[in-house]
């Protein structure tokens, strides 16, 4: 493992981070197995882990003197946490142990992108959420099998193989020990954003912000999108478990090939598929929610690696790298709960609209921020 460079060890450390999000819906069911949840918990579950993502990415952000000591530490935490799961047969319990896992996962996650993403930002996001596609689609299949074999605690028990990896890859090398922003001064003279991130938050961060918020808003609501269309819960599931292999030759294709279009060319693109389900007539049936499911997957997969590098492209900071990953995990958090918001005022009209203004606003809000920019005379301030 020693021989491994800090860009393959970041990358392989970011896919391992991201892997809950990717098996939710075998961990959830093996967490009913085990009597430790309903399903009506579900969603406090998922919402917990996330949450905690968005806090450990904001301490992987601020760097504090004590950050290094914290990296190293999260993923013995994480890996007590996994362990102790398969116990738990508590929520209360559940939510405390998914809150420090997805603290611990989202601190290691925003420093394993910032460093993965030195260079060639759209290959190394690329590659690691096509990674990350392919081992949750192998663990989905493999939980229920050790489930229906040794039982579902021992198939809880494996995901604590994910921080166990991650702590054998940091046993010689922290990630970010050496970020580049620390070399020769103190962290705590950095400041947190620069003057030309300001101007990048807006044009950058923002859009990509909407499109992976909009995306988990709709994600959430995917199978009573369907089921307003009258189709069965099977066929529902099937649907939506067979769609979510167009992310990899997605992945694939946004890591392999260079970027060609305008950032706002990309989000209408990828926002058209993003929005595709909200599109069906109540006669679309089963086909045309493949179609539109397929276009979501695809769209999401794409869109998000491509903002996010675009983001990230030519910026020398590791510290603005993690503002990058860290704004990506908050959008993750954050785009179910608006969507819940949206949904109990007026139903998925209320999440049509919602999904609908955001994809508008992250098109045209960049070049709205161009222009009153350049009238105001800061006219180098925003690039790309």
């Amino acid at each position: 493992m020693g021989r491994i460079s800090s860009g393959t060890r970041a990358q392989v450390i970011a896919t391992l981070a991201t892997l809950q999000t990717g098996i939710e819906p075998g961990v959830l069911a093996l967490l009913t197995e085990n009597h430790a949840a309903a399903p009506q918990e579900f969603g406090w579950i998922v919402s917990l882990g996330q949450v905690g993502m968005a806090v450990g990415a904001l301490l992987g952000w601020l760097q504090t003197c004590a950050t290094h000591r914290l990296v190293r530490g999260a993923p013995i935490v994480a890996l007590a946490a996994s362990i102790a799961l398969p116990f738990c047969h508590d929520l209360a319990a559940v939510l405390a142990l998914r809150l420090v896992l997805g603290t611990c996962m989202g601190l290691l996650l925003t420093r394993a992108v910032a460093i993965a993403a030195r260079r060639r930002p759209h290959q190394a996001i690329g590659i690691i959420m096509l990674a990350q596609q392919l081992l949750s689609t192998a663990a989905l299949a493999a939980l229920p099998l050790v489930a229906t074999l040794c039982g579902p605690a021992a198939a809880l028990a494996m995901l604590a193989l994910a921080p166990l990896t991650i702590a054998l890859l940091l046993r010689h090398e922290a990630v970010g020990d050496r970020d580049a922003e620390t070399t020769g001064q103190s962290a705590r003279d950095v400041p947190l954003v620069s003057s030309a991130m300001t101007a990048t938050i807006v044009t950058r961060i923002v859009p990509m912000v909407l499109l992976v918020g909009i995306t988990m808003m709709l994600w959430s609501y995917i199978a009573p999108i369907g089921t307003a269309l009258n189709l069965p819960d099977a066929d529902i599931g099937s649907a939506i478990a067979l769609t979510s292999l167009a992310s990899a030759p997605s992945a694939m294709l946004a890591a392999l090939t260079m970027p060609r279009f305008k950032p706002w060319l990309t989000v209408l693109m990828c926002g058209s598929g993003i929005l595709s389900p909200l599109l069906l007539s109540a006669d679309a049936g089963i086909n045309g929610y493949l179609v539109a499911l397929t276009l979501f997957n695809m769209g999401s997969t794409f869109g998000m690696i491509r903002l996010s590098a675009h983001a990230m492209q030519n910026v020398a900071a590791g510290r603005e790298r993690r503002l990058v990953a860290m704004a990506q995990c908050a959008a993750m958090a954050g785009g179910p709960a608006l969507g819940a918001v949206a949904v109990r005022v007026n139903g998925l009209a209320m999440l049509d609209g919602a999904a609908i203004a955001g994809v508008a606003a992250a098109i045209l809000l960049p070049a709205i921020m161009r222009i009153a920019w350049r009238a105001t005379g800061l006219r180098n301030a925003v690039s790309g």
